[in-house]
């Protein structure tokens, strides 16, 4: 299943420790990326289901909602199908970031509107600005996510 979603994220703790409750964490069985303490997670609202995470950030009035879920086998059975999934979601740039490429799309769904699409170390992640970011932005956000890793 690949879901082109949202994750919401607040009231993140402002430590060094991710603040996704550790009982959404510990159904993940990827890799998940949370936001650096410059942004509020939703914990709260977070959520696991059929395998997806999804929660949201804030930060100076801009809202992020996040998806992620394990890398469908059809990514690594089809090498190209990832970069035929980002051409159809209207890629318009690719960034290098510390995680892995992301890849800005302008998907017909959203109207137009931002999505950065990440698959690294076996997820695949969906972020949806509220507001549109530059890419030193993106590359900004992705370079300070946390990790959280399967139990």
């Amino acid at each position: 299943m690949i879901v082109a979603g949202s994750v919401a994220w607040s009231s993140f703790n402002r430590s060094a420790k991710p603040s996704l409750p550790l009982s959404i964490t510990q159904q993940a069985s990827f890799i998940g990326y949370v936001p650096s303490s410059d942004w509020i997670v939703d914990s709260p609202a977070a959520t696991y289901q059929n395998g997806v995470l999804t929660f949201t950030a804030y930060r100076n009035g801009n809202t992020l909602t996040i998806t992620e879920q394990a890398t469908p086998p059809i990514f690594n059975d089809v090498p190209q199908y990832f970069s035929t999934l980002t051409d159809r979601l209207n890629r318009y740039s690719t960034i290098g970031t510390a995680i892995g490429q992301v890849h800005l799309t302008k998907p017909k769904e959203l109207n137009g509107d931002q999505q950065a699409v990440l698959n690294s170390n076996g997820t695949l992640l969906f972020v949806h600005p509220k507001i549109g970011m530059s890419d030193d932005d993106w590359r900004r956000f992705f370079n300070s996510a946390q990790t959280i890793k399967p139990n």
